[in-house]
């Protein structure tokens, strides 16, 4: 699997390029834009989390877009002809969108920190955004993954097969949205936290609402910890419907 993971890194080369210089482009842009106009810390850190949201969903789409045309066009069959299991196939095609994502969005990050610190602006947006926001932002990132290409696999199944294909994709898409608002509610049921000190497990007394991170932060804006049911909630998710997707194309498919 590890040269088939390999291979899907090494075929996104022009879409990682394209990427960089998105990042660049826009992280310049912005800063400009805020340098210009002498934006407070709201506008600034508004702007560089739209743009996260943009690389986001580009990495999305485009992931999606080609787990769809790999397994069920006509080059389908040249994969599906490598003497590789299906699991695996899907399996590497997460990690490759995953890794993909994570190096976009750390390329944004990094261009604009560089170009915030030359313009010296604001750096409340970055003070703001830890590795643990990186990490939740890639979970949901397998999250929404899983349940578009769900969606697509739906679509391929006998069983729906008189149905349009953005008709099981609007599904996966509202059930995801649904999926998204329990676990933006879960901290009411009991805020129960990952220490990130010393990795215990705690209980907050008082919280006035959950980052959009999943992150607790303290009055000092320093990470405090991650919201357990969320994490745990996301995980299950995620490996659910991994196995969802192998079962689906293994045996429910008619290719």
């Amino acid at each position: 699997m590890n040269k088939l993971f390999y291979y899907e890194i090494k075929r996104s080369y022009r879409y990682l390029a394209f990427m960089a210089i998105f990042a660049w482009v826009f992280a310049i842009i912005t800063n400009f834009i805020f340098k210009i106009f002498k934006s407070s810390s709201l506008l600034i850190s508004l702007g560089f989390y739209l743009v996260l949201g943009v690389i986001f969903l580009i990495n999305l789409v485009y992931f999606t877009y080609r787990y769809r045309r790999d397994l069920f066009s006509k080059s389908s069959y040249f994969t599906f002809s490598i003497s590789i299991s299906t699991s695996k196939i899907i399996l590497a095609k997460l990690l490759a969108g995953l890794m993909s994502c994570f190096i976009c969005l750390g390329l944004y990050v990094g261009a604009f920190d560089l170009i915030n610190l030359a313009f010296g602006l604001d750096r409340t947006a970055l003070l703001s955004f830890s590795s643990y926001a990186l990490f939740s932002i890639l979970l949901y990132w397998l999250l929404a993954y899983v349940f578009l290409t769900i969606g697509i696999n739906l679509s391929k199944v006998k069983l729906f097969k008189k149905y349009y294909e953005f008709v099981s994709l609007v599904f996966s898409v509202v059930m995801l949205v649904l999926v998204m608002w329990i676990m933006r509610n879960l901290y009411r049921l009991k805020p129960l936290m990952i220490d990130l000190k010393d990795f215990s497990i705690r209980s907050l007394s008082r919280v006035n609402g959950v980052d959009f991170f999943m992150i607790y932060y303290d009055i000092n804006n320093r990470v405090l910890g991650i919201n357990l049911w969320i994490l745990l909630l996301a995980c299950f998710l995620v490996a659910f419907g991994f196995f969802i997707n192998v079962y689906l194309v293994e045996e429910k498919i008619d290719l």
